[in-house]
C-alpha cells in the first residue's frame, strides 16, 4: 500500500543515505524495516531498561525531578 508520511529533513537524509548504502532503488524498505523492529522489539527493550532504573532515586531526589518535570510540561510549547 503506498502513503505519504512527512519526515524532517535530517531524518529523509539519513534513510535516503541508508538506502544508498544498500544500494536500493528507494528508501521504503528501510523504513519498514525501522517500523518493524519498533513495533516487534522496541517496545520491549524500553521496558526492560526502565525497570533497571526504577528506584535508582531515592525519594527526595524523585520528587524533586517529579516537579521539575511538571514545571517543563506545564511551560511546553505546542
Amino acid at each position: 500500500m503506498r502513503t505519504t508520511i512527512e519526515l524532517p529533513d535530517d531524518l529523509r537524509r539519513r534513510v535516503v543515505s541508508e538506502a544508498a548504502a544498500r544500494n536500493l532503488r528507494g528508501y521504503s524498505q528501510v523504513i519498514v524495516e525501522a517500523l518493524r523492529a519498533y513495533f516487534d522489539g522496541g517496545q520491549d527493550e524500553r521496558k526492560s531498561v526502565l525497570s533497571r532504573v526504577r528506584g535508582s532515586l531515592n525519594p527526595r531526589a524523585a520528587e524533586i525531578e517529579s516537579r521539575r518535570l511538571a514545571e517543563l510540561r506545564a511551560n511546553w510549547r505546542t
